[in-house]
């Protein structure tokens, strides 16, 4: 008998060749095994750091995370998302441009990741959910700061998922719906035509006096109107200066209502204290009475402690808030460019409640936001004001004088006809 043909023989053959599938699965077994060990201990044992971290390889078990000098961009990002006021793309720029570069879903990611409030994700297994651990690495944020941001981003989800009428927005027609026609005195509109073997852009009248003029030489002259609009540097620290002293005065309002809410919270720690005792020591509170009062404890801590946060956070934010739209009206040029479609038409809105006129190569307007008229009063006054003599009225009128900037080159002007 031949040795191959020896059954015995065969045996062996096969369980040779499942050795090395067998020693492979256990050490990905192990692998796997050490990893979640070190995510329950507090520490992140993956690849390369979250940004805003770096890696501390002199520590004598796992690396260590340790923020790094991108931190404080990281913190300023969620500080500045927290209030509420500006779309997530359009943090995101203005954070590229200060040093933090990610992508779209890479910024998006990192709001919703506990790493950075000092927590580590350890996931679900097949024995257990997936739950969270605090972190050994030092925070970039607060626990609260962090969980305002995820309330933030789950109304938005919510409300995103809300039917809507859809809108198309072309990144050649920004100004479509906020002109005014110069001949007739009504809403202007914006096409592509096609012709001469390319497509071009127009804003036009819908009646019919039929004006219209090249929406690129429009676009560009708006450009060089925005221009004129950005204050100087010593404005914006004036302006700065006298909203904090604004929010300060209302600091005091603040902090009793926190105490109060703090106050409550720990008659409600003291509550789960008794219950325990109740429970555990003297036997007195059976157990579904038990699980009903701490839940119901559980959930008024909860409720206030979003309470308590949604106060810290709104005035805790506000100097990033405030310096965060006192830079885009210094760059408000650039920051026009670089919107999407949809954040150029919220800024438009924003900055001009009534409709542009253009005319002759200038626009003008019947009215700004109040805020900024009173900012660009301050750059005209400043010459004949002191600071400490200035102070913020509630009436301020969005009115300002008309005007514009230099006329057009010829054979761009607004073509006006009755026929």
């Amino acid at each position: 008998m031949e040795e191959s043909d020896n059954p015995s023989n065969f045996l062996f053959t096969v369980i040779n060749m499942t050795l090395p599938e067998i020693d492979n699965r256990i050490r990905a077994r192990n692998t796997k095994s050490g990893i979640t060990r070190a995510l329950k201990e507090g520490y992140y044992p993956h690849g390369n750091p979250p940004r805003g971290y770096s890696k501390d390889r002199s520590a004598p078990k796992t690396p260590l995370l340790v923020p790094n000098e991108e931190a404080s961009l990281v913190r300023e990002a969620f500080e500045v998302f927290a209030t509420g006021a500006f779309p997530i793309e359009d943090i995101r720029k203005v954070s590229w441009k200060n040093g933090l570069k990610l992508q779209r879903s890479q910024f998006s990611n990192m709001f919703r990741n506990p790493i950075y409030a000092g927590k580590i994700y350890v996931p679900e297994t097949t024995t257990e959910e997936g739950y969270l651990v605090q972190g050994v690495h030092e925070a970039i944020v607060s626990e609260e700061l962090f969980f305002k941001v995820q309330k933030i981003l789950h109304k938005r989800i919510e409300t995103s998922s809300y039917p809507r009428t859809k809108e198309k927005f072309r990144e050649e027609l920004p100004l479509r719906g906020h002109l005014t026609c110069p001949c007739c005195g009504k809403p202007w509109t914006g096409s592509i035509s096609s012709g001469n073997g390319g497509q071009y852009a127009y804003y036009h009248c819908e009646r019919t006096c039929k004006a219209r003029v090249n929406a690129t030489f429009a676009n560009e002259r708006f450009l060089h109107f925005l221009g004129t609009l950005q204050p100087p540097q010593e404005i914006v620290d004036l302006q700065m200066a006298m909203m904090e002293g604004l929010f300060k005065a209302k600091e005091g309002d603040r902090d009793q209502q926190i105490n109060k809410l703090r106050i409550e919270t720990d008659r409600h720690k003291q509550n789960i204290f008794k219950f325990d005792q109740q429970r555990f020591v003297s036997e007195e509170m059976d157990a579904d009475t038990y699980k009903r009062l701490k839940n119901h404890a559980n959930e008024q801590i909860d409720r206030l402690t979003i309470q308590i946060n949604d106060l810290e956070v709104t005035d805790t934010a506000f100097e990033k808030y405030a310096r965060y739209g006192m830079s885009l009206l210094k760059d408000l040029t650039w920051y026009f460019q670089e919107a999407e479609p949809q954040a150029k038409k919220k800024l438009l809105g924003s900055i001009f409640p009534a409709k542009l006129i253009f005319k002759d190569g200038n626009y003008r307007t019947s009215a700004l936001n109040p805020a900024l008229a009173l900012i660009l009063q301050k750059n005209k006054g400043l010459q004949n004001e002191k600071a400490e003599d200035t102070a913020i009225s509630e009436n301020v009128s969005g009115d300002v004088a008309r005007t514009g900037i230099e006329p057009a080159t010829q054979g761009f002007s607004v073509l006006c006809s009755t026929y």
